[in-house]
């Protein structure tokens, strides 16, 4: 979710992920919604409040998560597409990337 604009970095916005990890991530025009993601539909500026799907691109200083917002989406939307908004392991209990459930990055789960 949106926070609010980053107070250190302009053109950014900080956010946090369902398990409380802050995230950095530009202001840039995202698809409207999850579902129109790679598709050439609207686009809107994301505001404070916003639930994002971010893809986690670094990690800065402190914990923090550098990443890139991919759509804007909500709760029900994001479950429906992925069924949790927490990953899903196999044993040895590892990302299963292929299957698009939230971030894992660098063997840490992001959500």
């Amino acid at each position: 979710m949106i926070d609010g604009p980053s107070k250190r970095s302009d053109g950014m916005w900080t956010g946090r992920t369902c398990t409380n990890k802050r995230v950095l991530l530009r202001d840039v025009p995202v698809p409207a919604t999850y579902a129109a993601l790679g598709s050439s539909g609207p686009t809107v500026q994301l505001q404070v409040g916003d639930y994002v799907a971010v893809e986690v691109t670094g990690v800065g200083g402190g914990g923090l998560l550098l990443g890139d917002a991919l759509a804007r989406t909500t709760l029900q939307q994001f479950v429906r597409e992925h069924g949790s908004t927490v990953p899903v392991t196999t044993p040895p209990y590892h990302s299963t990337a292929s299957l698009l459930q939230p971030i894992v990055f660098d063997g840490e789960s992001l959500c």
